[in-house]
């Protein structure tokens, strides 16, 4: 029954607040006595039980890195210092600056990258890593890992049950209702990418403490240690903020401390994620954002336009022999064809812009910020890692796109750095179809790239090929346990088969120091 009423609500609701010509006190009228009926069901989400309830947040300036990352990072670096006296016979004089950034895919990008993941464990390399970077479908393997709590191996037994059900299958439906009733209550904007958090949430979230969904949030779903043991996650999407022509979308990067948009030139403290602002404070207190909602937001494929769904879904499939769709996929691409059409966009999520109405920063005038799957701009995160107070020196890269296209993320990565101003090494183009390769090694200007593709191995499964299987695109959300072995021991193999490589690289550049 109570189900029901709940649901009912949540209908009512969403009608009157897409309606354009709804008399606003209708709607806000509508709003109070949810609130009302909801604490009398005892289903209220308020925000009273968050630490940061009192607590008024405010923009930072872009002018240098978060000081709790600052102060996580020597802790971290120090931690990598006393690992590689354990697992490297080298002496090193300064300790390299390392992070593995690994590609978007959905389900193939999740599973490929922990198998890549575990390989590293098992090595010593991610205890010398410094910073696991994600984008899209990465995001939930590694912010899925950290809140297991888990080994690799251990957690990706623990994702073949749910992976073998599917996302979009046994679907807990109390945990959407949650989710959707948090943000009514707090009056919070809803999309489709809120029901399709809670889905990919409930099959990569081991959820050690038992908490409802709602309450795992971004400053909480994990710990950073004192002693500097987990290698620092930073998770990628893009806003379609003041769009142009060559650069159509903004990189918007989020740590366990904070969210921040270079192009903004600001920040905001991650638990603040989800308040108004207005000239530079938060001028309300709802309940933080769910780790459900970054799931849903990094890993955001249907939110493109139909140009950006054309680049990630349709393109990889169509075969070369189509000719005449191909053409017309081409000039829709291209936006000489159905241009205004083109630019449409399905289910975006929305955030308060925290630059709203503050003076001298750019967008002050948009109330909201879209945020979508940052695949749309590239398929690997690299950006946050280029940031020269960063400091990175040596960049492993796992690209885990298919189609013929997959050679290009790395170039689309280099163009980005080029207009932007961030360092990037020389790329042999040559050389990207190779199961590794390695880029920028004697470049002392920018960091060194280790790059492994998602390509056919020769010593694994009888050179079996991931561009060309049934069941890797990007729309596929279930996965057999034989599947994800096979996906995940392509990876793991190929990291394994060229670990020297990756040290003598690390070796290399630490010497340069």
């Amino acid at each position: 029954m109570k189900f029901k009423i709940v649901l009912g609500l949540i209908s009512v609701y969403g009608l009157l607040g897409s309606q354009n010509n709804t008399d606003i006190s209708l709607h806000d009228l509508v709003q109070g006595y949810i609130h009302d009926i909801l604490s009398a069901l005892g289903l209220s989400w308020g925000a009273l039980d968050s630490p940061y309830y009192t607590s008024v947040a405010r923009v930072r300036e872009l002018e240098g890195l978060n000081k709790q990352e600052v102060q996580y990072t020597a802790q971290r670096m120090a931690f990598i210092g006393q690992s590689l006296k354990k697992y490297s016979d080298t002496s090193f004089n300064k300790i390299p600056r390392i992070a593995v950034c690994i590609s978007g895919g959905g389900v193939r990008a999740l599973v490929g990258g922990l198998g890549f993941l575990k390989a590293m464990q098992e090595t010593g390399l991610l205890d010398v890593t410094c910073y696991l970077c994600g984008l899209s479908g990465s995001t939930w393997a590694i912010s899925g890992l950290l809140e297991s709590q888990k080994s690799v191996d251990e957690y990706i037994e623990f994702l073949k049950i749910g992976l073998a059900i599917g996302l979009l299958n046994g679907i807990d439906g109390k945990s959407i209702i949650d989710e959707l009733l948090k943000k009514i209550e707090n009056e919070q904007s809803i999309s489709l990418i809120d029901i399709w958090g809670v889905l990919i949430a409930e099959k990569v979230l081991l959820n050690p403490n038992k908490k409802k969904l709602t309450h795992v949030t971004l400053s909480n779903y994990v710990h950073m240690p004192a002693d500097g043991s987990l290698a620092m996650p930073l998770y990628s999407c893009v806003a379609p903020i003041d769009a142009e022509d060559e650069q159509p979308y903004r990189w918007v990067e989020w740590t366990p401390f904070e969210i921040s948009c270079p192009y903004l030139k600001s920040a905001i403290p991650v638990w603040a994620l989800g308040r108004t602002f207005k000239e530079g404070k938060s001028i309300d207190r709802p309940a933080e954002l769910s780790l459900s909602f970054g799931h849903g937001v990094w890993g955001s494929v249907m939110s493109g336009n139909i140009q950006d769904l054309l680049k990630i879904v349709i393109n990889p499939l169509v075969s070369c022999e189509e000719h005449l769709l191909k053409f017309i996929l081409q000039h829709l691409q291209d936006g000489t064809f159905l241009d205004q059409i083109s630019q449409l966009r399905a289910f975006p999520a929305e955030i308060p812009n925290w630059n709203f109405q503050l003076e001298g920063k750019p967008a002050s005038h948009n109330e909201t910020i879209t945020l979508v799957d940052a695949a749309f701009l590239c398929n690997l995160p690299l950006v946050p890692v280029l940031n020269p107070l960063r400091d990175v020196d040596v960049i492993i890269a796992v690209d885990l796109t298919i189609g013929d296209d997959f050679v290009l993320e790395l170039p689309c990565m280099a163009t980005y750095a080029a207009r932007h101003g961030l360092p990037f090494p020389p790329i042999d183009k040559d050389s990207l179809r190779n199961s590794c390769s390695v880029h920028g090694l004697d470049d002392d200007h920018a960091p060194a790239i280790i790059y492994f593709p998602m390509v056919a191995n020769p010593d694994y499964k009888n050179g079996w090929n991931p561009q060309t299987a049934d069941f890797t695109g990007t729309l596929n959300v279930t996965y057999t346990p034989e599947q994800v072995d096979l996906v995940s021991g392509l990876m793991y193999t190929a990291c394994r088969q060229h670990l020297s490589t990756i040290w003598q690289v690390i070796a290399k550049r630490a010497a340069a120091l």
